[in-house]
């Protein structure tokens, strides 16, 4: 498992998830998980935080 960085936001602009919102700009909370191929296995929008670590490693182990 890797964890990415991205202080220029590049890969943000690629998810699109570099938003302005009525607080100025940052990340739209959302999750991706990248399959080990390179393609998107799974997109979550609009996050909140309260069980969702959870449900993400229950969706990868298929429960």
């Amino acid at each position: 498992m890797r964890l990415l960085a991205d202080p220029e936001h590049r890969v943000c602009d690629a998810y699109g998830v570099w938003q302005e919102s009525k607080w100025g700009w940052g990340v739209a909370r959302q999750t991706f998980v990248v399959a080990a191929d390179g393609t998107l296995a799974r997109h979550y929008p609009k996050v909140s935080p309260a069980g969702h670590a959870a449900q993400v490693l229950a969706d990868l182990l298929g429960g």
